[in-house]
């Protein structure tokens, strides 16, 4: 036997069940990453992972989604400005008839102020709505004075209820308002 080579024949190993674990078809190694590379009732599927378990996990879920007619659905945004979606809420308050038109559009014109009338609503996230509570406290309106925090909870709450709007008509995916916390308001005396 010398000279001769021997090859091992390695037995795969076997989960707790006894039997060896299949792997899918169409999910492979190359690499360090699992790769899920094939057909399934005509939609190519070809995604990377760093497991094995997650590569086989999502090929389920994408043949699921496929099955249900969802696979590759893209949630698109609409892109609509803050000006514009504005607008569009103040006139549902006047067509609803909601008091205090005219304290949201006042409220509306410091918010557009500082967020800018071309930013559209998807660009406006929590972080810059807490800045803009803080900057609001700090700077002295055109009155010369620094609002109070009722004032710009006011605001801050027409903001909220505008952006509540917008995700149930789908102008936005979310309220970046929620969650926001509310400004100390003094007690009033009775």
């Amino acid at each position: 036997m010398r000279g001769q080579e021997q090859t091992i024949i390695e037995k795969p190993t076997t989960p707790a069940g006894g039997r060896p674990r299949r792997r899918l078809p169409g999910v492979k190694q190359i690499g360090n990453k699992w790769w899920i590379d094939t057909r399934y009732r005509g939609h190519r599927i070809r995604e990377g992972y760093l497991t094995k378990e997650a590569a086989e996990f999502n090929l389920q879920k994408a043949r699921t989604l496929i099955d249900e007619n969802r696979y590759g659905e893209v949630k698109h945004r609409i892109d609509i400005t803050l000006a514009e979606f504005s607008k569009e809420y103040l006139e549902w308050c006047r067509k609803i008839g909601q008091r205090g038109i005219r304290h949201k559009a006042s409220h509306f014109r410091s918010l557009l102020e500082y967020f800018g009338s071309d930013t559209y609503l998807h660009r406006i996230n929590k972080k810059q709505v807490e800045c803009y509570q803080a900057e609001r406290l700090s700077k002295p309106g055109s009155r010369g004075f620094c609002p109070k925090g009722h004032i710009v909870n006011r605001e801050v709450a027409t903001l909220r209820h505008m952006f509540s709007k917008a995700v149930e008509w789908g102008k936005s995916a979310a309220n970046p308002c929620k969650g926001v916390k509310k400004l100390e308001e003094p007690r009033s005396e009775s």
